[in-house]
């Protein structure tokens, strides 16, 4: 399996209509259906740049995204400004999270 991590500050630089060609599923938030559309942006260029894969069509099982040739499996997570991609040849996930003080009684 392999992991990258991306900062995605400069997504702002990245056109509405450029982002919009890459949304995979309805999403409400404007803040997190820029992440996801960036995220699958970036799934594109990876796919195509590191693995050569041209065909990237994506179908959703479970929730999970499944490209449906190449033979790479993959998971996208984000949190503030990062993107984590992971990329396998099976089943596979990956979870980011930043760390934050939080006040588990208000939870409790």
């Amino acid at each position: 399996m392999e992991i990258f991590i991306i900062e995605i500050s400069n997504a702002e630089k990245v056109k509405s209509e450029t982002l919009k060609q890459f949304q995979k599923k309805d999403i409400s938030d404007e803040k997190k259906l820029k992440e996801h559309c960036l995220a699958y942006l970036l799934v594109d260029k990876f796919l195509d740049e590191v693995y050569n894969i041209k065909s990237r069509e994506i179908i959703f099982e479970d929730g999970k995204p499944i490209l449906i040739d190449g033979g790479k499996h993959f998971s996208i997570s984000h949190s503030e400004d990062l993107i984590a991609l992971a990329f396998s040849d099976s089943n596979c996930g990956v979870d980011i999270e930043i760390n934050k003080q939080r006040d588990f009684r208000k939870i409790a």
